[in-house]
């Protein structure tokens, strides 16, 4: 039993490692380079064949130049590859050498790190922008960036467990996966209406597309399930937002448009009182907050916000950048071991409830971002930012009624389950929203790997959806080009609704003690905590115990 109990303490440290990276309010990730094929191996013409398999950007590199590959096509009869290409975004990889011979790589912009190819070709073909052919036969080798958690892990205090095995736990978000490419190639773009996860909660989505890379002639997405999951698509259309040059845009969670112009970042930002963390949350770049200070005492993590107030601004529009954690993933997953061979009759009882009761309970237990505003007589709750996923990013705005302030500073806190929201950035807007219009795009088809066309599921908010029912079903969404308007500015968002169930399943006898804990307000934030500091103590002691202390 001892014995048992030393090899589950042994993985769930190295669990945590895996997490390391993320276990930070502030932290950085590391990533490596893997090599897919290389002359020695002579796998390459095999691997040009496989890379759309791959959903991964494409990457040209030749000696210290990279160059981005789109619309590419393999010729397997005259062992071609051609497309077209063009400088790449220097936001796509940086890496260094180590002293010990590996390539450890580092992305500031961690949305693009793990969603590379790179194609190394010899110097005796000429790589420049516009149409291009590679022989083949004239590629060294073909790499792939992947999360390097053992070096992240090791950039922190605590050192890696020595043993000679590794566990990689790796939780992705539920919910579909959006990708934007053409012809052959798909880039990563986001997910949808992440959170969803009854029929009765059922919401829109507002995704918005940065940098928006199709052909000329149309807009084509891969809408595609990658989890143990049924996912229903009640709608899916391009929303195409014309406005002033110099502003921004953004859809609340109720889907009302909002601009802003000018953002003021807060003066102070504390939590638990005193643990100042204002250089974290002032700008969008590597440092977030991420509510995981385990000296809190209450359920609920928080971060109180000091704002400036102009004189007679009685209107504002909070605005955060932030994701949800992959370690919320994890202790989720853990609170459903905990229901063992009832989960599933405890998903059915929850899909029965009312939507507000789920919503509410949700809120009691910090799973959404909930803001509240400081006023003479106490905190008052303003509205919450529904769940964005932990796959990427996403600015979130929220408008907040100020004539309650008296005074030329206020105070805003923001309140979340432990450690299951990154905060990067927040800012406040107090202009007057300005006039926009919007535009529709509707889908012309929606094909699936068996060429059935969906699109009429996709065209309306009704009874009809696209539904996936297995790992790997998708569909290739193709709309007509965005008419371009040469007088105004234009964001052009995805609009989706939808929900999905999700299908694991879990056994063993209910934990009960431990569910009626996690049942109370602020029990799955206690619990997470409780987890949280439980392995870190666990290390503590055993790096304690391996450096001789």
């Amino acid at each position: 039993m001892l014995n048992k109990i030393k090899a589950y303490k042994i993985l769930f440290a190295i669990i945590f490692l895996a997490f390391q990276g993320m276990l930070s309010g502030c932290f950085h990730r590391y990533y490596q380079k893997t090599t897919l094929a290389n002359e020695e191996n002579g796998r390459i013409q095999k691997t040009t064949l496989k890379l759309d398999y791959y959903r991964k950007t494409i990457l040209i590199y030749q000696q210290d130049s990279g160059y981005l590959l789109v619309n590419f096509k393999v010729d397997t009869t005259n062992k071609i590859i051609s497309g077209n290409v063009k400088p790449a975004n220097p936001s796509y990889i940086h890496f260094s050498s180590k002293k010990d011979g590996r390539q450890i790589f580092y992305k500031e912009e961690k949305r693009f790190a793990t969603n590379q190819i790179g194609i190394y070709v010899k110097d005796a073909v000429m790589i420049r922008t516009g149409e291009v052919s590679i022989p083949i036969d004239s590629i060294s080798k073909i790499v792939m960036l992947e999360s390097n958690y053992i070096k992240t892990g090791a950039s922190y205090t605590i050192p890696f467990i020595p043993g000679g095995f590794v566990a990689l736990l790796t939780i992705l978000c539920n919910c579909p996966y959006v990708y934007t490419g053409d012809s052959l190639n798909y880039n990563f773009t986001g997910v949808m209406f992440p959170g969803a996860v009854y029929k009765s909660v059922e919401r829109n989505d507002f995704l918005k597309l940065n940098n928006l890379d199709a052909s000329p002639n149309s807009y084509q997405f891969k809408i595609m399930n990658l989890k143990k999951e049924h996912q229903y698509t009640n709608q899916f259309e391009l929303m195409i937002v014309n406005h002033e040059k110099g502003i921004n845009v953004l859809n609340d969670k109720e889907g009302v448009l909002h601009t802003y112009e000018n953002l003021q970042a807060p003066i102070g930002a504390v939590s638990s009182g005193t643990n100042d963390h204002l250089k974290e949350v002032t700008a969008i770049d590597n440092t977030s907050y991420a509510f995981n200070d385990p000296t809190e005492t209450d359920p609920l993590n928080s971060l109180i916000l000091t704002f400036t107030k102009p004189k007679n601004s009685n209107t504002s529009k909070l605005v955060v950048n932030a994701k949800n954690t992959d370690w919320s993933g994890y202790a989720y997953n853990e609170i459903c071991k905990l229901l063992g061979e009832k989960y599933e009759d405890w998903v059915a009882k929850q899909t029965q409830k009312p939507s507000e009761e789920i919503k509410a309970g949700s809120i009691k237990q910090g799973i959404p971002l909930s803001v509240y505003l400081k006023t003479s007589k106490s905190w008052e709750f303003i509205d919450y930012y529904n769940l964005v996923g932990t796959m990427a990013s996403r600015d979130l705005i929220m408008p907040i009624d100020l004539s309650k302030i008296e005074g030329d500073t206020f105070q805003i806190m923001l309140k979340s389950g432990f450690y299951f929201w990154e905060l990067n950035s927040i800012g406040i807007d107090y202009s007057a929203d300005k006039k926009v219009s919007v535009d529709y795009l509707k889908p012309l088809s929606a094909i699936d790997s068996l060429g059935v066309d969906h699109v009429n599921a996709l065209l309306e908010n009704d009874t009809s959806y696209l539904i996936h029912y297995n790992i790997s079903d998708y569909v290739i969404v193709k709309f007509d080009s965005i008419p371009k308007n040469n007088t105004m500015n234009q964001t052009v968002f995805i609009h989706s609704k939808g929900y999905y169930n999700r299908t694991e399943t879990y056994t063993g006898k209910p934990n009960y003690k431990e569910l009626m804990k996690v049942k109370k307000p602020g029990g799955f934030s206690v619990f997470s905590r409780k987890k949280y500091i439980e392995i870190q103590n666990f290390l503590n002691a055993t790096n304690a115990k391996s450096n001789g202390n």
